[in-house]
């Protein structure tokens, strides 16, 4: 009889730990996924960003041609 309750008492025990980790789990994942979605916005904002500075620096040659024939045109003015 002893040795029936104490099984019971181990079963119920397992049950209980098996409950804690499952619940655990669950919140492991839905963890997991939050910074998952919170990684993939900084990865499309820093694409979006790259992009950005790539289209300045493909700019940045006919900018600063404009900017020297404004100065020469400034200067041959004066």
């Amino acid at each position: 009889m002893t040795k029936f309750l104490h099984r019971e008492d181990i079963y119920s025990g397992l049950l209980k730990t098996v409950t804690e980790y499952e619940e655990k789990i669950d919140s492991l994942r839905a963890d997991n996924e939050l910074w998952r979605e919170k990684l993939h916005e900084l990865q499309i904002s820093q694409s979006e960003t790259v992009s950005v500075s790539q289209k300045s620096a493909s700019y940045a040659p006919e900018i600063n041609a404009l900017e020297k024939k404004l100065l020469e045109n400034q200067k041959s003015a004066n």
